[in-house]
């Protein structure tokens, strides 16, 4: 069973519950910078996934691999009828995937917002040629991840041999399963996701096309899409201000129109803008 970790104590006489998911090969520790600066209100808790870096790979060979998340949402402690297990889940790269199954399977009701860091996503249509390319791209994805873990004390040689080592050391299997909930993604039934949605990309992401994060984004009937320039896989590094203040304002928003009417004849709101300044490019939000 995974379960869920209460990172910090949220302030305040309502706090809000978030949960923190970490990607392939991650941990939770790529969520300590935005730990540090989230609103003191946050409750936030985060789970070792067994897609950790310090997993096995033995989870590749099931058959339910969103029920990981299922199973964090459902231990962490009860709250009064009505309530989502959490106010906020944040999502990051494979888990963004993962969660997105998830809520496409019924569980949308258990959670009132979510955020979507740098979400795994694939070109339509999806040919041979980008095998090669997502096979190329892995090595680049962990060497970055690794970048982010060690920072200057190791040289760009040496990251890109560890990453090379951790993914022999992950196998062929998580890679393959990694990248089938990428593509299934492209045939979830998004437009029945109610729940409100932040997804923010980065500028500069090489496995991510912010193109087709933007076309994830459009399926969804209420979400709002921020690109950071100056910005890869990871925002919640790269741009940990940015982001906390991003997230900090979304989820005061969501909360507010959790209980919300629909839009009209249940026709998609789009991709919709935050109040936030230098918006530019229409529907797109660049900062």
């Amino acid at each position: 069973m995974t379960v869920a970790r209460l990172r910090r104590l949220g302030g305040g006489d309502s706090p809000i519950r978030m949960l923190l998911l970490h990607g392939m090969a991650g941990s939770t520790a790529v969520w300590d910078e935005f730990t540090a600066c989230a609103a003191g209100q946050s409750e936030i808790w985060d789970v070792e996934l067994p897609w950790s870096v310090t997993g096995d790979g033995s989870w590749a060979s099931g058959t339910d691999i969103p029920g990981a998340i299922a199973s964090a949402l459902a231990s962490m402690p009860l709250r009064p009828a009505g309530e989502p297990h959490a106010d906020l889940v944040v999502a990051h790269s494979f888990g963004a995937s993962a969660l997105l199954e998830l809520l496409s399977s019924g569980w949308q009701a258990r959670v009132g917002a979510v955020v979507l860091a740098a979400p795994l996503s694939c070109p339509e249509p999806f040919d041979w040629s980008e095998i090669g390319r997502k096979v190329e791209e892995f090595p680049r994805l962990l060497e970055e991840g690794i970048a982010h873990r060690t920072g200057a004390r190791i040289g760009p040689q040496t990251r890109r041999d560890l990453a090379l080592r951790l993914r022999d050391l992950i196998g062929p299997l998580p890679w393959l399963r990694t990248y089938e909930y990428c593509l299934r993604a492209a045939t979830l039934d998004l437009a029945r996701l109610t729940t409100p949605v932040l997804i923010v990309a980065g500028a500069d992401d090489r496995i991510s096309a912010v193109s087709d994060v933007e076309r994830m984004a459009r399926k969804l009937p209420d979400v709002r899409f921020e690109i950071f320039e100056d910005c890869g896989h990871f925002p919640m590094i790269d741009r940990v201000e940015r982001f906390t203040e991003t997230v900090d304002m979304f989820i005061q928003v969501a909360l507010n129109r959790i209980d919300c009417e629909p839009a009209p004849n249940g026709e998609s709101r789009g991709v919709q803008q935050v109040a936030i300044p230098a918006a530019e490019n229409g529907s797109l939000l660049r900062s």
